[in-house]
């Protein structure tokens, strides 16, 4: 995002490796001037912050834009357009555990791990709630749209939600091309 003041309606917000930096960097190579956020919840972004900084490590982006989000106010703004995805929650799982390998592994170079500490790793530590869990615990409190609740045709791709201020496209990123096109 150029320049400090800038203020979009138009928000990519999903959890995390579900396939959205493609979808910023398309509307950024047209001209769209959005936001790719994962979280809006004060607390969790100030608990993310302060672990991160607790291990050392660099504040994420996408972080930087979800303060920017807050700070400007912009889901009170008229007109809040949303893009949110959701992925197989195993795929996603699996390739959030592996770029954030350091958070388990903090003092062990990647080259020292082998299949089966990953594999242990993965089923006994990681939070594999979370790609079930993250529209009701994020999204909904934040939205107050309950994506989970609507009845919606299971077989299609591409939904879209609506309340107060506020639209929502919400895509499977395993849908066919032609239908995420239309």
């Amino acid at each position: 995002m150029k320049g400090k003041n800038v203020v979009t309606n138009i928000l990519i917000y999903q959890m995390g490796k579900v396939g959205s930096a493609a979808i910023r960097d398309s509307l950024n190579a047209i001209g769209i001037i959005n936001y790719q956020v994962h979280y809006l919840d004060h607390k969790k972004l100030e608990n993310l912050t302060n672990r991160h900084e607790k291990l050392g490590m660099k504040i994420p982006p996408h972080i930087l834009r979800s303060k920017e989000v807050l700070s400007g106010n912009v889901l009170n703004n008229r007109g809040v357009k949303i893009i949110s995805l959701m992925r197989d929650p195993v795929a996603r799982n699996v390739s959030a555990f592996f770029q954030n390998l350091e958070t388990y592994f903090p003092q062990t170079p990647l080259s020292e791990l082998d299949s089966a500490l990953l594999i242990d790793t993965f089923i006994t530590k990681y939070s594999h709630r979370i790609s079930v869990d993250w529209f009701k615990n994020e999204f909904l409190p934040v939205t107050k749209i309950d994506v989970c609740a609507n009845s919606v045709n299971k077989t299609n791709g591409c939904y879209t939600f609506n309340h107060e201020n506020i639209d929502v496209l919400l895509i499977k990123v395993e849908a066919n091309d032609e239908e995420k096109e239309s």
